[in-house]
Protein backbone atom coordinates (compact mmCIF):
# COMPACT_ATOMS: atom_id res chain seq x y z
CA UNK A 1 0.00 0.00 0.00
CA UNK A 2 1.05 3.58 -0.99
CA UNK A 3 0.68 6.60 0.81
CA UNK A 4 -3.18 5.78 2.20
CA UNK A 5 -4.78 8.16 4.90
CA UNK A 6 -5.70 6.53 8.10
CA UNK A 7 -8.04 8.01 10.83
CA UNK A 8 -8.16 5.32 12.73
CA UNK A 9 -12.17 4.25 11.89
CA UNK A 10 -12.63 5.46 7.78
CA UNK A 11 -16.04 7.26 7.21
CA UNK A 12 -14.61 7.22 3.62
CA UNK A 13 -12.74 10.12 1.51
CA UNK A 14 -14.32 12.51 3.18
CA UNK A 15 -12.72 11.66 6.76
CA UNK A 16 -10.00 14.39 8.18
CA UNK A 17 -6.70 13.03 7.54
CA UNK A 18 -4.32 12.64 10.96
CA UNK A 19 -1.54 10.52 9.72
CA UNK A 20 -0.36 9.90 6.34
CA UNK A 21 0.48 5.82 5.76
CA UNK A 22 3.52 4.97 3.63
CA UNK A 23 3.67 1.54 2.12
CA UNK A 24 1.46 0.01 4.24
CA UNK A 25 2.60 1.27 8.14
CA UNK A 26 5.17 0.61 10.33
CA UNK A 27 4.95 -3.16 9.44
CA UNK A 28 3.99 -3.03 5.89
CA UNK A 29 3.27 -5.80 3.46
CA UNK A 30 6.74 -6.17 2.39
CA UNK A 31 7.62 -7.08 6.27
CA UNK A 32 5.05 -9.90 6.88
CA UNK A 33 5.05 -13.43 6.28
CA UNK A 34 3.41 -14.90 3.38
CA UNK A 35 2.27 -18.21 2.18
CA UNK A 36 3.75 -19.10 -0.94
CA UNK A 37 2.68 -22.17 -3.05
CA UNK A 38 4.80 -22.65 -6.42
CA UNK A 39 2.94 -23.57 -9.31
CA UNK A 40 3.11 -23.90 -13.42
CA UNK A 41 0.80 -22.32 -15.46
CA UNK A 42 0.10 -22.44 -18.59
CA UNK A 43 2.09 -19.27 -19.26
CA UNK A 44 5.13 -20.28 -17.21
CA UNK A 45 6.38 -21.01 -13.42
CA UNK A 46 4.69 -19.27 -10.86
CA UNK A 47 4.16 -18.23 -7.17
CA UNK A 48 1.08 -17.51 -5.31
CA UNK A 49 1.70 -15.24 -2.05
CA UNK A 50 -1.45 -14.86 0.44
CA UNK A 51 -1.78 -13.03 3.42
CA UNK A 52 -4.86 -12.13 5.64
CA UNK A 53 -5.09 -9.27 7.41
CA UNK A 54 -7.25 -8.99 10.45
CA UNK A 55 -9.63 -5.91 11.08
CA UNK A 56 -7.59 -3.27 13.18
CA UNK A 57 -4.23 -4.11 11.91
CA UNK A 58 -2.05 -1.00 11.01
CA UNK A 59 -5.13 0.98 11.85
CA UNK A 60 -7.04 -0.22 8.86
CA UNK A 61 -10.44 -1.69 9.40
CA UNK A 62 -12.29 -4.46 8.17
CA UNK A 63 -10.09 -7.86 7.17
CA UNK A 64 -8.34 -8.13 4.36
CA UNK A 65 -7.49 -11.33 2.41
CA UNK A 66 -4.54 -10.48 -0.25
CA UNK A 67 -3.18 -12.54 -3.11
CA UNK A 68 -0.14 -11.81 -5.26
CA UNK A 69 0.95 -14.04 -8.14
CA UNK A 70 4.46 -13.70 -10.01
CA UNK A 71 5.24 -15.32 -13.09
CA UNK A 72 7.85 -15.77 -15.47
CA UNK A 73 6.69 -16.15 -18.95
CA UNK A 74 7.94 -18.37 -20.93
CA UNK A 75 7.98 -15.36 -23.42
CA UNK A 76 10.61 -13.93 -20.76
CA UNK A 77 7.69 -11.38 -19.11
CA UNK A 78 7.80 -11.19 -15.32
CA UNK A 79 4.25 -10.45 -14.44
CA UNK A 80 2.50 -9.76 -11.08
CA UNK A 81 -1.00 -9.66 -10.31
CA UNK A 82 -2.64 -8.48 -7.34
CA UNK A 83 -6.19 -9.38 -5.88
CA UNK A 84 -7.74 -8.46 -2.72
CA UNK A 85 -11.25 -8.75 -0.37
CA UNK A 86 -12.50 -6.89 2.47
CA UNK A 87 -15.78 -6.63 4.77
CA UNK A 88 -15.29 -3.37 5.29
CA UNK A 89 -14.86 -0.42 3.05
CA UNK A 90 -11.17 0.02 3.68
CA UNK A 91 -8.16 2.21 1.75
CA UNK A 92 -5.98 -0.50 -0.17
CA UNK A 93 -3.52 0.57 -3.42
CA UNK A 94 -1.12 -2.82 -4.03
CA UNK A 95 1.89 -2.28 -6.12
CA UNK A 96 5.25 -3.63 -6.32
CA UNK A 97 8.47 -2.43 -5.58
CA UNK A 98 11.20 -3.41 -6.85
CA UNK A 99 14.76 -1.54 -7.88
CA UNK A 100 16.94 -2.13 -11.29
CA UNK A 101 19.90 -0.77 -12.55
CA UNK A 102 20.45 -2.26 -16.01
CA UNK A 103 24.14 -1.44 -16.06
CA UNK A 104 25.55 -3.03 -13.20
CA UNK A 105 23.07 -3.93 -10.42
CA UNK A 106 24.00 -0.49 -8.49
CA UNK A 107 27.69 0.03 -8.60
CA UNK A 108 27.18 3.28 -11.13
CA UNK A 109 24.32 6.19 -10.82
CA UNK A 110 21.36 5.53 -12.87
CA UNK A 111 21.41 8.76 -14.32
CA UNK A 112 22.12 7.67 -17.65
CA UNK A 113 19.36 5.58 -17.85
CA UNK A 114 16.67 6.77 -20.72
CA UNK A 115 13.44 6.85 -19.51
CA UNK A 116 10.61 7.47 -21.82
CA UNK A 117 6.95 7.30 -20.69
CA UNK A 118 3.58 7.86 -22.40
CA UNK A 119 2.47 10.11 -19.65
CA UNK A 120 1.50 13.93 -20.76
CA UNK A 121 0.29 14.71 -16.80
CA UNK A 122 1.53 14.31 -13.26
CA UNK A 123 0.74 14.39 -9.93
CA UNK A 124 2.83 17.28 -7.90
CA UNK A 125 3.39 16.78 -4.15
CA UNK A 126 4.03 19.12 -1.19
CA UNK A 127 6.82 19.32 0.52
CA UNK A 128 6.21 16.25 2.56
CA UNK A 129 5.84 14.40 -1.11
CA UNK A 130 2.05 14.10 -0.54
CA UNK A 131 -0.15 14.51 -3.68
CA UNK A 132 -1.56 18.04 -3.39
CA UNK A 133 -4.89 16.95 -5.51
CA UNK A 134 -3.77 18.55 -8.47
CA UNK A 135 -3.06 17.01 -12.27
CA UNK A 136 -0.39 18.95 -14.22
CA UNK A 137 0.85 18.67 -17.37
CA UNK A 138 4.40 17.57 -17.94
CA UNK A 139 5.62 19.99 -21.14
CA UNK A 140 8.02 22.33 -20.15
CA UNK A 141 8.98 20.51 -16.95
CA UNK A 142 11.69 18.60 -16.03
CA UNK A 143 8.71 15.54 -15.77
CA UNK A 144 8.38 15.58 -19.48
CA UNK A 145 9.43 11.79 -20.12
CA UNK A 146 7.11 11.66 -23.52
CA UNK A 147 10.78 11.52 -25.49
CA UNK A 148 13.76 9.61 -24.44
CA UNK A 149 15.44 11.23 -21.57
CA UNK A 150 18.31 10.45 -19.17
CA UNK A 151 17.15 10.20 -16.16
CA UNK A 152 19.16 13.06 -14.53
CA UNK A 153 19.37 15.64 -17.24
CA UNK A 154 16.87 17.51 -15.53
CA UNK A 155 18.03 16.68 -11.70
CA UNK A 156 19.11 20.08 -11.27
CA UNK A 157 15.73 21.60 -12.38
CA UNK A 158 13.65 19.46 -9.48
CA UNK A 159 13.03 21.02 -5.76
CA UNK A 160 13.37 18.00 -4.18
CA UNK A 161 15.96 17.09 -1.21
CA UNK A 162 17.85 14.59 -1.45
CA UNK A 163 17.77 15.11 -5.61
CA UNK A 164 15.84 12.88 -7.70
CA UNK A 165 12.13 11.67 -8.70
CA UNK A 166 9.66 10.25 -6.55
CA UNK A 167 6.43 11.31 -8.57
CA UNK A 168 2.88 9.65 -9.86
CA UNK A 169 2.35 9.98 -13.95
CA UNK A 170 -0.92 9.59 -14.78
CA UNK A 171 -0.91 6.77 -17.66
CA UNK A 172 -2.97 7.62 -20.59
CA UNK A 173 -6.10 4.67 -21.42
CA UNK A 174 -8.68 3.62 -19.89
CA UNK A 175 -7.97 2.12 -16.45
CA UNK A 176 -8.13 -1.71 -16.22
CA UNK A 177 -6.89 -2.31 -19.69
CA UNK A 178 -3.61 -3.20 -19.97
CA UNK A 179 -1.16 -0.20 -21.19
CA UNK A 180 2.46 1.08 -22.06
CA UNK A 181 3.61 2.47 -18.96
CA UNK A 182 7.36 3.15 -19.62
CA UNK A 183 10.50 2.13 -20.79
CA UNK A 184 14.21 2.36 -19.68
CA UNK A 185 17.57 1.77 -21.85
CA UNK A 186 20.95 1.74 -20.63
CA UNK A 187 22.61 2.76 -23.34
CA UNK A 188 26.19 0.96 -22.70
CA UNK A 189 25.05 -2.77 -21.97
CA UNK A 190 21.93 -2.15 -24.73
CA UNK A 191 19.68 -3.60 -21.47
CA UNK A 192 16.39 -2.39 -21.88
CA UNK A 193 13.05 -2.85 -19.99
CA UNK A 194 9.35 -2.05 -20.95
CA UNK A 195 6.30 -1.78 -18.34
CA UNK A 196 3.20 -2.55 -19.16
CA UNK A 197 -0.08 -1.98 -16.49
CA UNK A 198 -3.80 -1.83 -15.97
CA UNK A 199 -3.07 0.52 -13.16
CA UNK A 200 -4.03 4.20 -14.01
CA UNK A 201 -0.75 6.02 -12.47
CA UNK A 202 2.72 4.84 -12.34
CA UNK A 203 5.19 6.13 -9.27
CA UNK A 204 8.92 6.88 -10.50
CA UNK A 205 11.25 6.94 -7.59
CA UNK A 206 15.43 7.05 -8.49
CA UNK A 207 15.95 6.06 -4.92
CA UNK A 208 16.52 9.38 -3.61
CA UNK A 209 16.52 8.59 0.19
CA UNK A 210 18.76 4.99 -0.04
CA UNK A 211 21.33 6.83 1.08
CA UNK A 212 20.77 5.62 4.67
CA UNK A 213 21.34 1.83 3.37
CA UNK A 214 22.96 2.65 -0.37
CA UNK A 215 24.07 5.32 -2.12
CA UNK A 216 21.11 7.14 -4.04
CA UNK A 217 19.95 7.31 -7.64
CA UNK A 218 22.18 3.93 -8.32
CA UNK A 219 18.56 2.12 -9.09
CA UNK A 220 14.91 3.28 -10.66
CA UNK A 221 11.69 1.98 -9.22
CA UNK A 222 8.40 2.31 -11.62
CA UNK A 223 5.38 1.07 -9.19
CA UNK A 224 2.22 0.99 -10.92
CA UNK A 225 -1.07 1.90 -9.22
CA UNK A 226 -3.91 4.06 -8.17
CA UNK A 227 -3.57 7.77 -8.09
CA UNK A 228 -3.60 9.07 -4.35
CA UNK A 229 -4.91 12.56 -4.79
CA UNK A 230 -5.85 13.83 -1.44
CA UNK A 231 -8.36 16.63 -1.49
CA UNK A 232 -9.62 15.25 -4.99
CA UNK A 233 -13.03 13.12 -5.30
CA UNK A 234 -10.91 10.44 -7.37
CA UNK A 235 -9.31 9.26 -3.97
CA UNK A 236 -12.24 7.81 -3.13
CA UNK A 237 -11.24 4.90 -6.01
CA UNK A 238 -8.92 3.80 -3.38
CA UNK A 239 -11.88 2.62 -1.17
CA UNK A 240 -12.23 -0.65 -1.79
CA UNK A 241 -16.03 -1.75 -0.88
CA UNK A 242 -17.12 -4.34 0.94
Amino acid sequence: MLNSPSTGRLTGWRSIIRLIVCTGGRIGYDRRFWEVTPFHSPEGPAIRLTLTDLDGTEQYPGTVHVEVTYTLTILGTWRITYSATTDQITPINLTQHAYFNLKDGGRSPITDHLLQMPCTHYTPTDASLIPTGEICPVAGSAHDFTQPKPLGRDFNRLESDPVGYDCNYVIPGPSGTLRWAASVTEPVSGRSMQVYTTQPGVQLYTGNFLGRFFIGNRRICLSTARRILLGNPALSRCFTPS
